[in-house]
């Protein structure tokens, strides 16, 4: 009779998970789907439409599967805790009526001790390397003695409503932060159509009639430049104006710049430059 309990509770656990979880899992089973139909370029109908939402952004389009996968692990943990307890109730019934077989404590003891190790082994580590990477030993370093010795050269040499061409993954923003060097590109792989323009063709400047009439709409006299910038991940399909595989540095437009018409390089430290706009 116990070991039919048994099966009956652990029976009863099964179908109640699947019960509560089945508006869940057809919520994440359907942005599943349309994730994947995205990031595959899919013309699949409704994909498009859906994508515009996140603004065709795969980070934020796939933001909207992992709440559902929160939801669905902690509805698993729950429904799991109430498996354990149905099973203790029905192994405490048995006992009552006689001793409990010390091999079934100890292997339930066991089990349980087992699945809160797998489950909770790499944590303490992956919260101690994400701390120390944040606050103390960051695998990224964008700002050196190069860049504020560039910072402070622009700092007394740009002139009044002149603006400094940047690539932002390099530090440059700072430049403003630090020295209120009016910088043209706050965002990485940039944040509207003009900057993205700049960063894939400013080394156009002196072929692409384009690129020359932003320089001068935006007051462009200055391009600030570091050729050791660290390297990002990217997906292609987000930033169509990049075409360079999945990992990001400097951006193609302000790659290779000393030979390019209508710049002069006026001050170098290590990796960083600095460019005046002649032209």
């Amino acid at each position: 009779m116990g070991h039919g309990r048994d099966h009956v509770s652990i029976e009863t656990g099964i179908t109640v998970l699947t019960r509560r979880a089945l508006g869940l899992l057809a919520a994440w089973a359907v942005w599943s789907v349309a994730l994947l139909l995205f990031l595959t370029g899919s013309a699949a109908p409704g994909v498009g439409t859906l994508a515009g939402f996140f603004y065709n952004n795969s980070g934020r389009f796939s933001g909207m599967v992992a709440p559902v996968q929160w939801l669905l692990g902690g509805l698993a943990v729950v429904t799991v805790v109430e498996l354990v307890l149905r099973v203790g109730s029905a192994v405490a019934a048995r006992g009552a009526r006689g001793p409990v077989p010390e091999g079934l404590v100890a292997g339930l003891v066991a089990v349980v001790g087992v699945v809160l190790l797998v489950l909770t082994s790499g944590y303490r580590t992956t919260n101690a390397v994400a701390v120390a990477e944040r606050y103390a030993d960051s695998p990224i370093n964008r700002i050196g003695p190069d860049d504020l010795a560039a910072f402070a050269y622009l700092r007394a040499t740009v002139g009044p409503g002149e603006r400094v061409m940047n690539s932002a993954n390099d530090g440059s923003t700072y430049a403003y932060v630090l020295d209120r060097v009016p910088v043209v590109e706050v965002d990485s792989l940039g944040s509207g159509a003009y900057t993205e323009e700049l960063l894939a063709r400013f080394d156009r400047l002196a072929t692409d009639p384009d690129v020359r009439a932003l320089v001068r709409r935006l007051d462009i006299r200055w391009v600030l430049v570091d050729a050791d910038a660290p390297a990002i991940g990217v997906f292609e399909p987000d930033y169509p104006w990049y075409h360079g595989g999945d990992q990001f540095t400097t951006a193609p437009g302000l790659k290779d710049l000393n030979g390019v018409d209508g710049l002069v390089r006026r001050f170098s430290s290590g990796s960083v430059s600095v460019y005046q706009v002649t032209g």
